[in-house]
């Protein structure tokens, strides 16, 4: 719902709820500037854009608000959670996909959008897209390896309460 009516107002079609009002304090600074609001995008596994539902998909990912000027661009990612996991690789996702569309950019900031906490994150620098594809190719390596060994590493985390694997010592699913 929040996705839905950001788009719809950063589009000028409508303005929030009530119950979303707090929201403004995001949209109206955007008001003057051009900006695509809920675009997919795609990438192929060479690192070229391609549509984000062609057959050479590799990657694919919808980004909430960019707004370019020259060779800069913003990026902005709508959160309803708390502020207090944030990481930026979704983000650095976000510029990678952005800059494969765009290649003239070369300057991409990010930020997270706390619905809930009413804050933006700091802002975190995506403009180094080379490193950001060779981690997602790292990763991608990793869980290829993985799947044709079928030799997973068993990493603790906060999903560990439902996942399916009994014989990993981390899991803490209920019986």
């Amino acid at each position: 719902e929040v996705h839905s009516c950001f788009e719809r107002r950063l589009e000028g079609k409508r303005p929030f709820p009530p119950h979303l009002q707090h929201c403004e304090v995001f949209a109206a600074p955007l008001d003057p500037y051009p900006k695509a609001v809920e675009q997919w995008y795609g990438m192929d596994r060479a690192g070229f854009a391609c549509e984000s539902r062609a057959a050479s998909v590799f990657l694919r990912t919808k980004l909430d608000c960019t707004l370019i000027q020259q060779t800069s661009a913003l990026v902005y990612d709508w959160k309803n959670g708390s502020s207090r996991y944030t990481k930026p690789f979704e983000l650095e996702i976000g510029g990678l996909m952005l800059k494969a569309k765009n290649p003239y950019l070369t300057r991409i900031t990010g930020y997270y959008g706390f619905t809930k906490e009413n804050k933006l994150s700091e802002p975190y620098d995506l403009s180094d897209t080379d490193r950001t594809w060779r981690s997602v190719k790292t990763i991608v390596g990793n869980i290829e390896r993985d799947l044709q060994t079928g030799q997973f590493e068993k990493r603790q985390s906060g999903l560990c309460s439902w996942c399916d694997v009994r014989t990993c010592e981390h899991n803490r699913k209920p019986t």
